[in-house]
């Protein structure tokens, strides 16, 4: 076990602003606490060659009932491969440092990055494995207590579960009752291509659970959300759908809704667009637990971060609504019953701004509120939030980490409280 690895913190007071044309102009009432934390230095990257910020929807933040991780695709820089991710780096994030607690090397030939989940004390990380053509399982227990290490792990290991040729975009989260749900696309350029899913409730794994997406080369960048809480049911996911052939690929938004107590395919249906800017990729789904309202916030063609709605008991989502013009990281925090949306804005750093959670979500309604970042963060190409789709702990609070051009290396931590 590693330790005295400690991130800087640093704690800002920031009073609630406006930040744009977008936002309303009056200022919010109270003010914002704000801690930055640089957590590494490590962080998997080769500037224009492997992209820094690629993988928020892959939930490397997650929190076990008695600390937030930080779960990390690592590498020293200068030896990073983009052909071969080898290293997990777990770092423990406590209100006064950010501490390496852990680190194991990866099986060889993990396809790009992993995913990872956490239940009450076990953080579960998954990776495809393009060498022997099966699903990786990293596991560690950093809280238990009893081991030589002080916790239990990290150890990784090969599960026996077929992912089919051209696996790639490996994805994971975890119901509310603990239920893991990992899922792959199998990769056909030109069209054909096809998406497995698979489950455990908590004594093996189930699947894999197979099906078309429509004709269409893959669906990537997914991101998941529980439409039934109580028990393992409907799932509904949001994705980059790819048409066409290399390099001259055609991108649409679309979602697919599956079912974990069923052993049916994942089923796929284009979303709605903005006139003359199609909605192209996803940022981050959220569905909401006590309305059952499903948001969506997706990246058009234009770059525009755009919002889309599902209401409870309909099929189809709502004609995008404008967040904001040029951003490329845009996520959904949920904490204390509050929603609050947080994005960067045209290269000039990142924005927080809550969210009424009644119907259509009101954007305007609230300030945005600038975060302080250090010097060098104005473009942030990554966010990774602390979020209930990768954890069955409750959220504590406004925590995500940033990654900006310039720093692809570095995983900046960024913890809020609103008034």
């Amino acid at each position: 076990m590693l330790s005295g690895d400690a991130g800087s913190s640093t704690d800002v007071t920031s009073p609630g602003i406006d930040s744009g044309a977008d936002a309303n102009t009056s200022t919010e009432a109270g003010a914002w606490s704000f801690r930055t934390s640089i957590i590494t230095e490590e962080h998997r990257a080769i500037p224009g060659v492997m992209f820094g910020g690629w993988g928020p929807h892959l939930g490397h933040l997650v929190r076990t009932a008695k600390a937030l991780y930080w779960v990390d695709d690592a590498c020293a820089v200068g030896n990073c491969n983009v052909d071969a991710d080898t290293r997990l780096d777990y770092w423990r994030i406590d209100a006064n440092a950010v501490t390496r607690v852990g680190s194991v090397s990866l099986p060889g030939g993990i396809q790009q990055n992993t995913g990872t989940v956490a239940n009450a004390d076990t953080i579960y990380t998954y990776g495809v494995g393009i060498t022997a053509h099966d699903l990786v399982e990293c596991s560690y227990s950093p809280d238990k207590t009893g081991s030589s290490d002080g916790g239990g792990g990290p150890e990784c290991h090969t599960l026996q579960l077929d992912v089919g040729a051209a696996a790639n975009y490996v994805g994971a989260a975890i119901h509310p009752g603990g239920a893991r749900l990992v899922w792959l696309t199998n990769v056909v350029d030109g069209g054909g291509g096809s998406f497995r899913w698979y489950v455990n409730y908590g004594s093996g794994w189930n699947g894999p659970r197979t099906g078309g997406i429509g004709g269409y080369n893959d669906a990537s960048y997914i991101n998941a959300g529980f439409i039934d809480r109580a028990s393992p049911g409907r799932f509904i996911v949001f994705a980059e759908l790819v048409s066409g052939f290399a390099p001259n690929w055609t991108f649409s938004g679309g979602s697919g809704e599956g079912n974990l107590a069923t052993a049916n395919a994942v089923t796929f249906a284009l979303a709605p667009s903005l006139p003359n800017d199609p909605t192209i990729t996803t940022s981050d789904l959220f569905v909401d637990p006590d309305t059952g309202d499903i948001h969506v916030l997706a990246r058009a063609k234009s770059t525009a971060l755009v919002y889309l709605r599902r209401a409870a008991g309909s099929t189809t989502f709502s004609v995008p609504v404008l967040v904001d013009p040029s951003t490329v990281a845009g996520r959904f925090c949920f904490a204390r019953g509050r929603l609050f949306i947080a994005h960067g804005t045209n290269g000039k750093g990142f924005v927080i701004r809550e969210i009424e959670r009644t119907g259509a979500l009101d954007l305007g309604k609230h300030s945005a509120i600038d975060v302080p970042l250090p010097a060098g963060f104005e473009k942030i190409v990554g966010a990774y939030p602390e979020a209930s789709t990768y954890q069955t702990t409750a959220t504590g609070g406004i925590n995500l980490a940033l990654v900006a051009a310039g720093h692809e290396n570095t995983a900046l931590g960024i913890f809020a409280t609103p008034p």
